[in-house]
């Protein structure tokens, strides 16, 4: 199992055509975040009605794009311990426990 930090579920479902060991780039995978922050002076943010004017507040919106890199290899009959090797050394590297 990977670590991972923070996750979401995004799906996509795609069909594509590529020859082996050629990186296919998914993308277009968008969403946005709206947040309403509200900030005050402390004691006069809170008296009803003035504390309107010593209260400031913003909405934030953040947009991210998910793009996944792909890169597929075809492994034939007698090669494909080789290739899983390669993948499990490449992720032993990447993720070091």
């Amino acid at each position: 199992q990977l670590p991972l930090a923070n996750s979401s579920i995004r799906e996509s479902d795609t069909m594509i055509r590529s020859a082996s060991g050629d990186v296919v780039v998914i993308g277009g995978l968008m969403s946005s975040r709206t947040t309403d922050n509200t900030s005050k002076v402390p004691v006069l943010g809170s008296i009803p009605f003035l504390g309107e004017l010593f209260t400031n507040r913003q909405e934030e919106v953040k947009k991210t794009e998910l793009i996944i890199l792909i890169k597929p290899v075809v492994v034939g009959k007698g090669t494909w311990q080789n290739q899983l090797q390669k993948s499990k050394s490449l992720l032993d590297k990447w993720y070091q426990e």
